[in-house]
């Protein structure tokens, strides 16, 4: 298979709106695969696609109906490994231990540093799953314009991005546009249940134990794509 070859595939699998890596290399490579081993030696890469590798999808919409079929099996099964992981803290003998150890930092923290330094370290501990997912995103796409590859983004990328962002943006982002909305003033969430602490603390427990899943997440997907040489 020469170069020309490899473009009308890509130009194939691209036509099908396929621009996540994950779809793409697995599309790419059935069809470079089912191209070598075809039966008619003299068949054009084309001719293959048209009368080989389109009609086995039920041409581009059969194809695009597969992808999102993938897609949602992949989704489910990020957002089930998310809280997998969450409930371990309760659930298992070393998530217990996790969640000890961490319960009783954020007490001591509460009680031997200054109100602002505490509130810091929240503000911190709030941001860092959305800011570590989206240098995830920026270093993925910077990866793929280095090294010209036809796609720019990872579906997998993509969720674990919107798991890492949703808590944020549904807990402080909402109320601050409803508020400025209703009442024409900003309203910042974490600031007003700082005046509570029977209701911060757990709080920032819990909202911890979110982060280090977030991160978790984040960090396996740093480590796959350092290797990546498609």
């Amino acid at each position: 298979m020469n170069l020309r070859d490899s473009k009308v595939i890509r130009n194939f699998v691209l036509k099908a709106h396929i621009d996540e890596v994950e779809f793409y290399e697995e599309i790419y490579d059935h069809v470079a695969s089912s191209y070598e081993h075809r039966i008619d030696s003299k068949q054009t890469i084309e001719e293959h696609i048209e009368q080989e590798i389109a009609p086995s999808f039920g041409g581009i919409e059969g194809l695009e109906s597969m992808i999102d079929a993938q897609k949602r099996m992949k989704r489910s099964r990020i957002f089930n490994d998310a809280l997998k992981r969450y409930f371990s803290f309760f659930t298992t003998i070393s998530g217990l231990a996790k969640s000890m150890l961490l319960a009783t930092v954020i007490y001591l923290l509460s009680i031997y540093t200054t109100e602002t330094l505490f509130s810091n370290i929240i503000g911190i501990v709030f941001i860092l799953p959305a800011l570590a997912a989206y240098i995830m995103q920026a270093r993925f796409k910077h990866l793929c314009r280095k090294r010209r590859l036809p796609f720019k983004t990872s579906f997998t990328n993509r969720i674990v991005f919107f798991v890492s962002t949703m808590f944020i943006a549904c807990f402080q982002g909402v109320p601050d546009i409803v508020s400025r909305i209703v009442i024409g003033k900003r309203f910042n969430v974490l600031n007003y249940l700082e005046q509570f602490e029977f209701i911060v603390l757990p709080f920032v427990f819990h909202f911890s134990i979110y982060a280090i899943v977030c991160l978790t997440l984040i960090s396996k997907r740093l480590q796959l794509k350092t290797s990546l040489n498609t």
